[in-house]
């Protein structure tokens, strides 16, 4: 099982919210390095960095997490994946064709279903409802969450 983790779900890792337990327990249990692109990279650290904007972490909350995660690349936890961008847009152009108009995902969200299907992994995990709607149109099996209730 070869999965692709949208933002929504690495950014649950380093900053407390609703979905961080959840997150946590599913990414101790893989026994294998996360693939990481630069779109990845660049929205995790944006994240980190709109939290302090929108005021639900510190400036210090975010800088530790944002060294929590140049540890995780040095660690080899992620595992820094290239990707050949032309092509990335081009297939995202493809599936935004089909599916955005009935799913109403950002672009950078068909970025990262196109990406997933691009490194051939068979998942993609994010806490996005829209993007998983959208991911498993494009054939990818999505993160099936408990129910809680």
């Amino acid at each position: 099982m070869k999965i692709y983790f949208d933002s929504s779900f690495l950014a649950s890792l380093y900053i407390q919210d609703s979905n961080s337990f959840e997150a946590i327990s599913l990414i101790k249990k893989l026994r294998v390095g996360v693939i990481f692109t630069q779109l990845q990279h660049f929205e995790l650290l944006n994240t980190l960095r709109l939290c302090v904007f929108r005021k639900q972490v510190s400036q210090d909350v975010s800088g530790k997490a944002e060294a929590m995660v140049r540890d995780d690349i040095k660690n080899g936890f992620f595992v820094e994946t290239v990707v050949p961008w032309f092509s990335i847009f081009s297939d995202a152009i493809k599936i935004s064709e089909r599916l955005t108009g009935e799913t109403g995902c950002r672009a950078a969200d068909m970025l990262h279903i196109a990406i997933a299907g691009h490194l051939k992994c068979s998942h993609l995990w994010s806490f996005d409802q829209r993007q998983n709607v959208a991911a498993k149109a494009a054939g990818l099996e999505i993160l099936k969450l408990e129910t809680k209730g």
